[in-house]
C-alpha cells in the first residue's frame, strides 16, 4: 500500500513539474515575442504630439527601446518604408495607399488626423469659394494632398481651374509670406495657421476644409493622416503592436483633452512653441480610429482622389488587406 502511495506521489510530482515547465515555456515565448527596438517615424505635425507622449511614458518599460525619427518630407519617409527601415510610420492616407498599391508590404493600422487644412486670407471680401474667382491662392506642395483637396473642393463648389490662379511653394515659406504681407490668400495646415494668426492680425480663417469636405461628401469625414505598419512586424510582434496601439490611443485622447500635457515635448522635439501648439489644437481634428472602423471614410476619400488624380493613390483603390484588423 505504501509503495502504491509513493508511486502516486511521484506521478503527481512529475505532472506538476511538466505543467510548471510548460508555464515557464509560455512566459518565455511571450517575452521573446517583443523586439529589442521599435523604430517609429513621423512628421513635425499634430498627430506626432501624442506619439511623443506615448514614447516618453515607455509603454514597454525598459524591455523595448522605441526610436523616434522625425522626417521633414514625405519622400524621406516613404524611402524608409520601402527599405523596411521603420516599423511604424505616420503618413498621409493617400501616400499609404499608393505604397500599398506598388506592392510594399504594409497595412494601415489607424487614422488619427481628420482635417487640419484651412483657407486663410487678409482680404475682407473673401468669405466663400465664389469669392476666390480672379484671386491668387497659394498652396503647399503641388500634387500633394493639400493641393488635390483644394482643387477638388473648388470643383465641387463650381470653381474651375481657370477661375483661380494657384501658386505653389512649401507651407512654411507660404506661412512666412503671409506673415510679411507678401501673400494675401493661402491654404495652410495647423499649427502653421495659428503661427500666422499670432503674427499677422489681419489674417482671417475663411474656410475649414474638414467642414467643407463633409458638406461636399454627405457628412463623410476627411481622413488625412494615419499610421502604417510593416506586415512583417505585424506577424512577428502582434503583442507589441497591440501595446503600441493602445498606448497611442490613450496618449492621443489625453493630448486632445489636455494639450498642455504634451506641449513641452512638442516644443523640445518638434520645435513648435508650446503656446502655439496648445492654441492650434482648437482647430486640429485628432481622433484615434482603427483602420477597419475608418474603412468607409478612407474608401470614400481615396475614391474621390482616384477620380480626380489617379496617381495620388497609385492608380487604383487598395483592396481589403490594406486595412489592418484589430
Amino acid at each position: 500500500m505504501m509503495r502504491k502511495n509513493i508511486l502516486l506521489l511521484l506521478l503527481l510530482f512529475m505532472v506538476t513539474l511538466v505543467t510548471g515547465c510548460g508555464s515557464d515555456s509560455s512566459k518565455t515565448s511571450t517575452q521573446e515575442n517583443l523586439p529589442d527596438k521599435i523604430i517609429i517615424q513621423a512628421p513635425p505635425a499634430p498627430p506626432t504630439a501624442p506619439l511623443l507622449k506615448m514614447i516618453d511614458r515607455k509603454p514597454f518599460g525598459e524591455k523595448v527601446q522605441i526610436e523616434f525619427i522625425p522626417y521633414k518630407t514625405v519622400e524621406e519617409a516613404t524611402a524608409r518604408v520601402v527599405k523596411g527601415e521603420a516599423d511604424l510610420t505616420i503618413l498621409p492616407v493617400n501616400t499609404a495607399a499608393k505604397l500599398y498599391n506598388k506592392g510594399i508590404d504594409i497595412s494601415l493600422d489607424n487614422v488619427t488626423t481628420w482635417g487640419i487644412l484651412y483657407l486663410v486670407s487678409t482680404e475682407n471680401g473673401i468669405s466663400q469659394w465664389q469669392d476666390l474667382k480672379g484671386k491668387e491662392v497659394y498652396v503647399g506642395a503641388q500634387g500633394a494632398s493639400p493641393d488635390i483637396i483644394t482643387r477638388y473642393l473648388m470643383e465641387k463648389n463650381n470653381i474651375s481651374s481657370t477661375d483661380v490662379t494657384i501658386k505653389y511653394g512649401n507651407s512654411p515659406e507660404i506661412a512666412q509670406m503671409l506673415i510679411q504681407g507678401m501673400v494675401k490668400t493661402a491654404v495652410l495646415p495647423e499649427p502653421m495657421v495659428t503661427q500666422v494668426l499670432n503674427k499677422n492680425k489681419s489674417v482671417q480663417i475663411i474656410l475649414d476644409f474638414q467642414r467643407e469636405w463633409q458638406q461636399a461628401e454627405n457628412n463623410s469625414s476627411l481622413p488625412q493622416t494615419g499610421m502604417v505598419v510593416q506586415n512583417k512586424f505585424v506577424k512577428e510582434y502582434p503583442t507589441a503592436l497591440n501595446t503600441i496601439r493602445k498606448a497611442y490611443k490613450e496618449a492621443l485622447e489625453q493630448t486632445v483633452n489636455d494639450p498642455a500635457s504634451a506641449s513641452s515635448l512638442v516644443e523640445e522635439k518638434l520645435n513648435i512653441p508650446g503656446p502655439v501648439f496648445i492654441k492650434s489644437m482648437e482647430r486640429t481634428n485628432l481622433k484615434f480610429v482603427t483602420a477597419d472602423n475608418a474603412k468607409t471614410d478612407v474608401g470614400n476619400y481615396l475614391d474621390k482622389l482616384l477620380d480626380f488624380s489617379p496617381d495620388m493613390v497609385g492608380g487604383k483603390l487598395p483592396d481589403e488587406n490594406f486595412y489592418l484588423a484589430k
